[in-house]
């Protein structure tokens, strides 16, 4: 769910959409296309497990790229130098209270039991790929401790 509601953010960044109604940026594109391509590349091409840094390969290359096409400058590194490695979000413990909404509730049922069902497919999977004669879900393994 979180993944669908991101794709929207994901594909405006990708092409260079600051705004509703702004262009397509060509540089940031290529920047774009020129990462995914090295992440893609990585992934595919190179042995070994240098192939499971794919992502983080890909990541320091956009920084590259980034700070080459002068997407992220000086000012930026200064920001990033001047926060704390660690910190409360907000300004105080006045943003940590507890709230229940109704209307949650359906939602995070929904969630609750598809990932249920995921991790029951996951354990079968597994038991499938480990037992050549399997049949069935063995369900002593997979049930609830």
């Amino acid at each position: 769910m979180v993944g669908i509601t991101l794709i929207p953010l994901g594909v405006s960044k990708f092409m260079g959409i600051e705004y509703s109604g702004d262009g397509i940026d060509p540089l940031k594109l290529i920047a774009a296309t020129i990462t995914l391509f090295i992440m893609i590349g990585v992934n595919i091409w190179v042995k070994g497990k240098v192939k499971l840094y794919s992502v983080l390969i890909g990541i320091a290359a956009g920084y590259l790229l980034s700070v080459t096409f002068g997407f992220i400058g000086p000012v930026d590194f200064q920001m990033v130098s001047q926060t704390p490695l660690f910190s409360i979000p907000g300004k105080g413990s006045h943003l940590f209270r507890f709230a229940f909404n109704l209307s949650l509730v359906v939602p995070f049922t929904l969630v609750a039991i598809v990932q249920s069902l995921k991790t029951f497919g996951n354990l079968t999977t597994c038991q499938k790929l480990n037992d050549a004669d399997w049949k069935k879900p063995d369900m002593k393994n997979i049930r609830y401790p």
